[in-house]
């Protein structure tokens, strides 16, 4: 099977040519073949810059503070690319990202 297809953002696929192979017909719908692919999602929570004598000193058990706050504003990105922005929220204890706007 051959896929000519260009991801342009989370919610459009550009096909170049027809998916054709020898056991299939012609797909009616392109993206059929991508909804059981999967793509790394990471969230960008926070930066910061330390001295690096802190950053040396640091050990097992060191604890990093940054200064988000759940509600605070994060960047979701998959496959690298920046597709939504979100703000943080509890999950039943666990950090989650409710998605504001799509990119």
């Amino acid at each position: 099977l051959r896929l000519d297809a260009t991801i342009t953002d989370a919610a459009r696929v550009t096909v170049a040519a027809p998916l054709r192979g020898p056991w299939s017909p012609v797909m009616s719908d392109p993206t059929e073949v991508l909804r059981g692919l999967h793509v790394d999602v990471s969230v960008e929570i926070a930066a910061t810059t330390a001295p690096l004598d802190a950053v040396a000193a640091w050990g097992v058990g060191a604890v990093v503070e940054f200064p988000q706050r759940l509600g605070d504003a994060v960047v979701l990105r998959a496959g690298g690319r920046v597709v939504a922005r979100g703000e943080l929220v509890d999950v039943d204890g666990q950090v989650g990202v409710r998605v504001t706007a799509l990119t």
